[in-house]
């Protein structure tokens, strides 16, 4: 997605806008979108699924863990053909342990790598 795209993608999350049911974000270069994306995230009540897909870094994992800690409205996460760090891998699993709202976590061909 080019910035415009990326612009109106994160101003719909920040105004919870009731039409953005699901977001798909394949991640290449600049990583720094998911942790905007989580950011956003935090107060909105209409996103209910989520696919970070591509590489994560820990930084991300930590904004994911900290959206997943917050969140009460999230459903769906999707994680999948990422590469992420075991120590990213903590920083989400500790997000979880308060979550109440997650009912998929998806982490298919999800390799972990040390760091």
């Amino acid at each position: 997605m080019n910035q415009a795209e990326e612009k109106t993608i994160l101003r719909k999350i920040e105004k919870d806008d009731p039409e953005l049911k699901s977001l798909k974000w394949r991640i290449y270069e600049d990583e720094s979108i998911s942790i905007r994306i989580c950011k956003k995230m935090k107060k909105n009540t209409n996103l209910k699924q989520l696919f970070l897909l591509g590489n994560i870094s820990n930084a991300s994992c930590a904004a994911i863990g900290q959206l997943l800690s917050e969140t009460k409205t999230l459903e769906y996460l999707n994680l999948s053909q990422t590469k992420i760090g075991a120590k990213g891998l903590e920083k989400i699993a500790r997000g979880l342990q308060p979550n109440k709202s997650l009912k998929w976590l998806i982490l298919n061909q999800t390799k972990v790598r040390e760091l």
